[in-house]
């Protein structure tokens, strides 16, 4: 009894549906069987008439589209034109060749468009999009075909690319040469065909396929007339294109069609009519509902007799079940659903919370690693407060760098412009992967590591040690030597390292990263595959750039307050200096990217990019002046005045619109909980910078303003409404009625009591 697989209920409801089902059913199979192949036979001679005289149409189009590509392929003009290309150029051969092709489509009483493509000059001419400079989809994929000499043409039906609704006939010019210098693509408009077929199918239930030699569909059309049901058309195209031998009769949502099929000896085409049986077999679809619906009575009383004995027999089991089953409306619908037996019941229920615990495990150690990185990253750009920073840390399983010290370091890829030429977007992101799994190898070998790619080539490592800074620094210097050492032997190609000074907990972390990239801006200036800390730049420096690096502050405060004139200034002085105390032009061009970098960070508080103003390759035209005076021109009247012009069109008029909005947004959320961190969230800014600009905007703090906010609702529910106090304080957040009480006083100079009353006396 034990080894059974179900119970005794289970078997006597299962035996007597089959006793009374499977003989209705196997017959009705059977009937429906003979009819579909008797109804088949009736069918196929009709449908192959209409296949040969669609086949004889559809050849005829195909063998006049042919002669049409062939003698454009041959045409002098087009030949000429594939030699030298369509250009301004060549003028005159364009205009003839663009005049040809009009005259050629207009002249044809086929919907056909003609396009060349000229692979040696990487341009296209088509008829509809005129002449286009770039090989596009999807004639970049069509000009990938080859053409070894045996193949003289390609017929490409509709979807073969994206988006591809036409029949293209392909051929290369001149034409049968294996190494083309020009493509010509005929397109048939498919359209033209669904008339066709349109035409030529009699108003019955009809769908006409044609597939090329490789099964797939040239073209589709029908003439169904649905009455308010859905059109299979789309579905009947997909099962028969999706199968390797086309069947006679297939099913679709309870619906036979018939399928006939003959195949071209021409070019191997398969033309297929499928035609809908539902109008010739009315009256067997009738027998065979009366069939069904008796078989369907017969197991309906032989599963009640079924049940109701079964439930008799079972019933002093089914209350012993029922009282040890959890009495959850969840769980007892699972039990009685699922397992009868109060046994298999049990079983059931836990092996169903074994594997859900099992599954959100997994879910879980899937997106830890994610979680980490979004944490570190929030830490790194200053975007979590310090009440948040520890439950934050529990949370993403960042207890190991919980250490006495924390350490920031960036290593960047040298060469990561040549990595861009030499490998795709997808190599490059498993290049960088690769690369901070192997920090982090190395670095695990010293103290507990963490690493993270904020932007491309670029691996920001963060790491926690409780030994002397003296010790710790030391190691963090050796591990940033192994890893210059050691990725240039692994990784083709060579690594800079800049290492931040120690700081005291991850709340400064972001500090620590701001002075990483400060250092990395040295980079070129120390050469690749160097190890950059502050004691290695200042060693590297004369004695007369202290001067300079106050020039750079002057211009970076000074375009943070808005004082363009000022920074002009600044940045003549900073040129004058750098032209008398430095030889190196290294070293020139490191101070002046160091300058970049600071205006960039000092942009990003206000959302703005400095490649917007100055253009992507900023380093690139900043490493190709030639003269500190072109510098010096280059960083006045492109950088500064960019900066300066941008500044008065966007900051201002931003910085108002989003401080409006963030103060509507107070209001409507006014009963909530509500602080500067979570409006800033909403508003997409940091919480420095919405403090800031709430300040310049409205006169007052974030948090002045938000009592205001609530003393005048407060004074409003006082004055019109019999609103309890404490219910007034609940709303408005307020965590007890004296502290309450106490800020109202404060605000308005009486008590919410006295202010009420004082109001309604004054009414009376």
């Amino acid at each position: 009894m034990s080894g059974k697989r179900f119970s005794f209920k289970s078997k006597l409801i299962a035996f007597t549906m089959m006793v009374s089902a499977v003989p209705v059913i196997l017959l009705g199979f059977i009937s429906s069987y003979i009819f579909s192949k008797s109804l088949q036979r009736e069918v196929d001679l009709h449908q192959q008439s209409i296949l040969k005289n669609f086949e004889s149409q559809l050849n005829n189009y195909l063998s006049r589209i042919d002669e049409i590509s062939i003698s454009l392929a041959t045409s002098p003009i087009v030949l000429e034109a594939a030699e030298r290309g369509v250009s301004m150029k060549t003028l005159d051969i364009s205009l003839e060749l663009m005049d040809t092709l009009r005259n050629l489509v207009g002249n044809s009483d086929l919907p056909i468009d003609i396009s060349l493509i000229f692979p040696t000059q990487n341009t296209v001419y088509s008829q509809t999009t005129g002449l286009v400079r770039e090989i596009y989809y999807p004639f970049s994929e069509i000009n990938r075909l080859v053409w070894n000499g045996t193949i003289t043409s390609y017929r490409l039906p509709p979807q073969t690319f994206a988006n591809q609704n036409d029949l293209l006939i392909v051929r290369p010019v001149p034409l049968n040469s294996s190494a083309p210098k020009g493509v010509l693509v005929v397109h048939l408009k498919s359209a033209l065909l669904v008339k066709m077929i349109e035409r030529m199918a009699p108003p019955l239930q009809r769908i006409l396929l044609v597939l090329d030699d490789r099964n797939r569909p040239v073209v589709s059309g029908q003439t169904w007339s649905s009455g308010g049901a859905a059109d299979p058309t789309a579905q009947i195209v997909g099962l028969v294109t999706a199968s390797r031998e086309l069947p006679d009769q297939i099913e679709l949502n309870g619906e036979s069609f018939i399928m006939t099929a003959t195949q071209s000896s021409a070019n191997g085409w398969k033309y297929v009519a499928i035609a809908s049986t539902q109008e010739l077999s009315r009256q067997s679809h009738n027998m065979q509902r009366i069939a069904w619906l008796l078989a369907g009575g017969l197991a309906i009383i032989w599963a009640g007799a079924a049940i109701v004995g079964s439930n008799r027999l079972y019933s002093p089991l089914q209350r012993l079940v029922n009282k040890f089953s959890p009495r959850s409306e969840g769980h007892a619908g699972l039990f009685v659903k699922r397992a009868p037996d109060i046994i298999d019941s049990l079983d059931f229920t836990i092996q169903q919370l074994h594997d859900n615990n099992e599954r959100l495990m997994v879910r879980l150690n899937e997106q830890m690693p994610l979680v980490k990185e979004h944490v570190l990253l929030q830490l790194l750009h200053g975007k979590m407060t310090d009440p948040d920073i520890p439950d934050q840390v529990r949370q993403a399983e960042l207890a190991p760098l919980r250490g006495e010290l924390i350490y920031v370091c960036i290593a960047e890829i040298d060469q990561w412009h040549e990595l861009k030429q030499m490998y795709g977007e997808t190599d490059r992101s498993l290049i960088v992967y690769a690369l901070r799994k192997r920090i982090e190898e190395l670095g695990a070998m010293h103290y507990p590591i963490l690493g993270i790619s904020p932007k491309p080539g670029q691996v920001v490592f963060v790491l926690a040690a409780d030994e002397p800074e003296e010790v710790s620094f030391a190691k963090i210097k050796q591990l940033g030597e192994q890893l210059c050492q050691q990725i240039d032997r692994e990784f083709p190609f060579s690594l800079s390292v800049a290492i931040a000074g120690p700081r005291k907990g991850l709340e400064h972390v972001q500090l620590s990263y701001e002075e990483a990239q400060s250092l990395m801006s040295y980079r070129l200036a120390k050469g690749p595959q160097s190890l950059i800390t502050r004691e290695s730049i200042e060693s590297t420096l004369h004695a007369p750039l202290g001067r300079l690096i106050v020039h750079e502050q002057a211009i970076t405060a000074a375009v943070a307050q808005g004082r363009f004139e000022e920074a002009y200034e600044s940045l003549d002085e900073l040129v004058r200096e750098a032209g008398q105390s430095i030889h190196s032009s290294a070293t020139i061009l490191a101070l002046f990217t160091h300058l970049l970098g600071e205006l960039e960070r000092l942009l990003a508080a206000s959302d703005i990019e400095l490649s917007g103003i100055i253009g992507e390759e900023a380093l690139g035209q900043l490493s190709g002046m030639h003269s500190l005076a072109l510098l010096h021109q280059w960083m006045r009247d492109t950088v500064l005045t960019g900066i300066q012009h941008q500044l008065e069109e966007l900051h201002v008029p931003r910085r108002k619109k989003l401080v409006q909005h963030a103060v509507s947004a107070l209001q409507q959320q006014l009963e909530e909980d509500i602080s500067l961190q979570s409006l800033a969230e909403q508003m997409g800014v940091s919480r420095a910078t919405l403090s800031k600009w709430f300040k310049e905007e409205t006169g007052l703090s974030f948090s002045e303003f938000l009592i205001q906010l609530r003393m005048t609702r407060a004074k409003e529910w006082l004055s019109s409404s019999e609103l309890p106090i404490r219910v007034i304080a609940e709303r408005l957040r307020y965590t007890s009625v004296t502290n309450f009480t106490r800020i109202f006083k404060q605000s308005t100079g009486t008590t919410p009591g006295a202010f009420r009353n004082r109001y309604i006396a004054s009414e009376e």
